[in-house]
Order: C-alpha cells, then structure tokens, then sequence
C-alpha cells in the first residue's frame, strides 16, 4: 500500500523497500546545479537577519540541510516525516538529533529557538489546512523576534527548462492554488508531485498567522558560476522567504 510522504526535502510516493533505495539516493545529492540556488545565498540571510544559534530544519531528509545550518555555526535538530530519511541522516551524522515528527508537530518548547529553516518542502504540502498548521507550529516554536526562513518554488517553477529539473508535462499547464504538479529530478531520474502554491498563497498564510515578512529573495543563477545553467539566469526557480514572529 503507497504512502505519500510529505513536509520532506523532496516528495515521492515510497512503496515499500522503495522508501530505502530513494532515501539512499537522496543522501548522496549535493548543493549542485539548480539546487545550489536555493542554498547560495542563506549564509548572507543567516548573518543578516539571525541572532542566536538554536535552530530546526524542518523537512531535513537525509541531513544535508542540517549539516548546512550547522556549518554556520547553528546548534541544530533535524526533523521529518520519514523514519528511512531520518535513517539515513543518522546513518551519515550520529551526533546530530534526528527526530520523526507526526502532524507538524516540532518538539521543542514553546519560545525556544532562534531559526527554523525549510528547504524545498512546503511545495510538497498538498493543502492551505496543512501549511497553516505547520506556519502555526514554527510561530509557537521561534522565541519572540525568531526567525523562519522558507526556501521554496517560485511561481515560475514549472514554466521553464532547468539545469536540474525537467517540468514538461501537461499538468503543468495554466496551473492555480493548489493544483498537483509533475517534475523529474533529472540527477536523481526520479519524479515526482508538488502542489502550486502562489505568492499570495503564503503572503495570506503569513498573514494569518501573526508573522512578519522581513524579506522576499529571488535567486537567480550568475555569470561566472560554474554551472551552465538553462533558464536559471532570467528566471528563479525558488523564492525565498525570510519572516519573523514580532518582537
């Protein structure tokens, strides 16, 4: 019987011993291609707009984002919806606190940490219902003047031809709120569903949940960088909120 994994770094139906093999690859990806984008430029945002060193990465997968948080010095707990993400992330780091998480639920006190991070995750939750529940939770966690930062898919995400992602199917057409969308990982060779949702979509849900939107960064790929990239140039394929829960 399927499950759909949700709230994770990348989201993928997992039948069965399936769950293992996807887990396995997604801990050997790297910050590379497209993805580098939605990396680059959190150290800057981090420097900017943080202060203190307690952090969740929210939706970690396999750990690579808490790896990342805890290279910049951040004292940080991974958590996800999957136990064979979390297995490996554990697998790869032992002395990092993976925990599985139910519900949104993120265990920590009330008014406890200074970050929450979210990388490519909230794309892959199929409802307002759920996103709000998640945005509620992160507010009730962050201590007065905290800070969450959200990396996640742009408007634009499914119109154009990428580096990293192929987004060439039908459903990706004339898209509105909350639409299921199809993508491939071309590194990976996997695909699989996300849920549109619109800049107003999240504005709303900021809105709704007290949080105050500090700054609103759209990547884009530059001249000089490694990477030989397809539309990355003139189109950001993410956006990245920084928002803070009011002092």
């Amino acid at each position: 019987m399927k499950n759909t994994l949700r709230y994770q770094d990348r989201a993928i139906e997992l039948d069965g011993n399936d769950s293992l093999e996807n887990a396995q690859k997604y801990a050997c990806t790297a910050f590379e291609n497209t993805y580098f984008l939605g990396y680059r430029d959190i150290p800057f945002l981090l420097k900017k707009y943080v202060h203190g060193k307690k952090a969740i990465d929210y939706g970690c997968g396999t750990g690579r984002s808490t790896r990342f948080l805890q290279s910049q010095g951040f004292e940080t707990i991974g958590v996800d919806v999957s136990k064979a993400m979390l297995e490996q992330a554990s697998a790869i780091d032992a002395k990092t606190r993976y925990i599985q998480i139910e519900n949104a639920q993120i265990p920590v006190f009330k008014n406890s940490c200074d970050l929450v991070f979210s990388c490519f995750v909230l794309f892959v939750v199929p409802s307002k219902e759920e996103l709000f529940a998640i945005f509620k939770e992160v507010y009730r966690s962050l201590r007065s003047g905290g800070i969450f930062i959200a990396v996640t898919g742009s408007e634009e995400l499914y119109s154009h031809e990428w580096l990293s992602y192929n987004v060439n199917y039908s459903q990706n057409k004339h898209l509105k709120s909350g639409n299921i969308t199809k993508i491939q990982l071309k590194d990976l060779e996997v695909e699989f569903t996300n849920y549109f949702w619109t800049d107003d979509d999240y504005m709303g849900l900021f809105q709704q949940t007290n949080f105050k939107l500090l700054e609103k960064h759209f990547p884009l790929g530059k001249k000089g960088e490694k990477q030989k990239w397809a539309a990355e140039m003139e189109h950001p394929p993410y956006v990245i909120y920084v928002i803070q829960k009011p002092r």
